[in-house]
């Protein structure tokens, strides 16, 4: 099996960042491959807030990752730590995969309703449904076993809209908003332009809901490719305008 190395996060908000470390890693062990976080390793012993600490622990990182098969960037934005294992794997010559958050969370919601759904429940309830899971579950329904969720709407007319469209009609704006105040939107684009993922400053997650980070990276993907089909991820990212 194949040792992966997961490149995420971890400055600012160091439990869920680390949260979500364990959950990259439950999503690459899915994938049938050996996993090797640094974040749930050395913060054992380490403490990030140090800046000698933090700084043995990034060396410790790089060494580790010349031990591994690939390096797999995980999640939507990518802080100067990850840059760095990046060039590192770049001058290994080790592959790189990059893997959107919503591909890791839609693997995570399948793994938990396949495990749910083994249990023979007599309820499977979700709050909060808002993208994705909402196909899994009406999936879930389907198979005769009685589904409790939760969404918000001004109407229950309302509710096959926003299930079919999550995005405000002012998100142009909040484009916008985002650039003027965080910097720089990137997109990754494959050969012949069409755009495969997003990726928001890394000050903006800071100050967002995860929720309204994944609505603007949807509409600009979705924008973006108007009149395209998607085809496989290219590694090439560049600056991404909002026109007036």
């Amino acid at each position: 099996m194949k040792i992966v190395y997961i490149c995420s996060p971890l400055r600012g908000n160091l439990e869920g960042n680390i949260k979500k470390a364990i959950d990259y890693c439950s999503y690459a062990e899915s994938q049938g491959v050996v996993p090797l976080a640094p974040h749930t390793i050395f913060t054992q012993f380490l403490n990030d807030t140090i800046p000698e600490q933090r700084e043995k622990g990034l060396k410790l990182g790089l060494e580790l990752l010349k031990r591994c098969d690939e390096l797999w960037v995980c999640g939507n934005v990518i802080s100067q730590g990850m840059k760095d294992e990046v060039e590192e794997a770049r001058q290994q010559n080790i592959p790189t995969r990059y893997i959107k958050e919503s591909e890791i969370t839609q693997q995570i919601n399948q793994m938990l309703f396949t495990r749910a759904m083994t249990m023979n429940p007599d309820y499977i309830s979700m709050s909060e449904i808002k993208g994705s899971e909402a196909l899994k579950t009406v999936e879930a329904a389907l198979t005769g076993h009685p589904k409790i969720g939760t969404l918000h709407a001004d109407h229950d007319v309302d509710i096959h809209s926003l299930l079919e469209n999550q995005h405000p009609p002012d998100m142009k704006e909040e484009i916008m908003k985002i650039q003027q105040q965080y910097g720089p939107i990137f997109l990754a684009r494959t050969e012949s332009g069409v755009v495969t993922s997003v990726i928001l400053p890394e000050e903006a997650h800071e100050h967002m809901e995860p929720d309204e980070i994944q609505k603007i990276e949807d509409y600009i993907v979705q924008a973006s490719n108007k009149v395209n089909d998607p085809e496989p991820v290219q590694e090439e990212s560049q600056d991404f305008e909002m026109s007036q």
